[in-house]
């Protein structure tokens, strides 16, 4: 256990490296442990004056699973510099990535639940073309809006029957309106 905590102080500091080599190498040795310690970091990282490292690190957050990396690389889309590199990171299959952007949808606003709806979409898969189609039924307005026209988007034929149920009897005006202006398309 000592050389475990050795090994994890030894990484930190290496994280602070003047060398970004180091720093990278170090981060790829802490992105492997489960420390509780590691996405904070990786998440400081992702402001490393390096591009190098900056990418790796948002790399390595997208490959944990667990609803704090999604949780991470969520709050990175409003961040102007790597805003597009999360958004794609985002669509890297982890465990729980399907699970945290459903929820983070059910607190989106109206800018950031489009974002949500798109890397759903792009994952590509089952559970998330379940929870894209789930989202139309959660209490947020913006989330049942976005998935909307994500839907329409991807075009399958199981949305156009979600689509004409939110345009007839969804709670909000504007949900309601996005609805028929996608079926009328």
């Amino acid at each position: 256990m000592a050389g475990r905590i050795e090994s994890l102080d030894l990484l930190m500091t290496a994280t602070a490296s003047e060398d970004a080599a180091t720093r990278l190498v170090a981060l790829s040795a802490l992105a492997e442990l489960p420390s509780p310690q590691a996405l904070p970091t990786l998440a400081r990282a992702v402001s490393d004056p390096d591009e190098a490292v900056r990418t790796a690190a948002l790399g390595f957050i997208a490959s944990r699973g667990g609803p704090d990396a999604t949780r991470t690389l969520i709050g990175f889309l409003s961040d102007g510099h790597v805003a597009q590199k999360a958004a794609s990171a985002l669509t890297i299959p982890a465990d729980g990535r399907v699970e945290g952007l459903l929820h983070a949808l059910e607190g989106a606003d109206d800018e950031l639940a489009p974002q949500l709806t798109s890397a759903l979409a792009r994952l590509n898969r089952a559970d998330a073309s379940a929870a894209l189609e789930q989202a139309t039924t959660l209490k947020n307005a913006p989330a049942r809006k976005a998935a909307a026209t994500t839907l329409a988007a991807v075009g399958k034929r199981s949305s156009i029957e979600l689509l004409r149920a939110l345009a007839q009897n969804d709670p909000a005006p504007e949900v309601r309106r996005v609805a028929s202006l996608l079926l009328a398309q």
